[in-house]
């Protein structure tokens, strides 16, 4: 049986294609993954997306980004996405972050919520524990609630002082704290 001249000419072709593909793919696979550089910043932060395994959010899902403004340290800058296990999803800027350690404490204010919290200030703290093991989180999560009775001033009743430290487990997910 004869290989015609379009199959034999394809399959040159295709050779040098499918070897580019497989150093890839075996590249990606074989060399462990590298976290970001922090930068030459010497400002906190603390960020992360996660499903926690139990306490008030428990299959609920958490994403967020929290760091001191690096032109003032009195000001603060991120954002935080809460949806709980009913489907209650709220959403809103980073008022103050506390950091000591590897724990960190993110105030945030509710601009958007399906519960009718809006201008509340609600808080959590989290635990970086390092690396997943075996592909199992290590990091803690603890859902403070909410930590003001809406009035003007939300900082009055809320404060990041003194992380104590999450407790709640992760389900998957990660959580990154920074502190110079």
């Amino acid at each position: 049986m004869k290989i015609s001249q379009n199959t034999y000419i394809a399959a040159l072709a295709a050779a040098p294609l499918m070897a580019v593909a497989l150093a890839v793919g075996v590249g990606t696979f074989t060399h462990p993954a590298a976290a970001a550089s922090a930068g030459n910043s010497n400002k906190s932060f603390a960020v992360g997306g996660f499903t926690p395994a139990s306490g008030a959010m428990a299959a609920g899902h958490v994403a967020f980004a929290a760091q001191v403004n690096p032109n003032d340290p009195s000001r603060y800058a991120g954002h935080v996405v809460q949806e709980d296990a009913v489907g209650v999803t709220r959403s809103g800027p980073v008022i103050c972050a506390g950091f000591s350690g590897n724990n960190a404490r993110i105030v945030w204010k509710v601009n958007r919520s399906d519960a009718g919290d809006v201008g509340k200030a609600r808080r959590f703290d989290v635990t970086d524990n390092g690396e997943p093991t075996m592909g199992m989180p290590m990091d803690t999560f603890s859902d403070l609630g909410p930590c003001d009775d809406g009035s003007k001033d939300p900082m009055m009743q809320c404060s990041c002082s003194f992380p104590s430290g999450a407790t709640d487990p992760l389900l998957r997910g990660n959580i990154v704290v920074k502190t110079p």
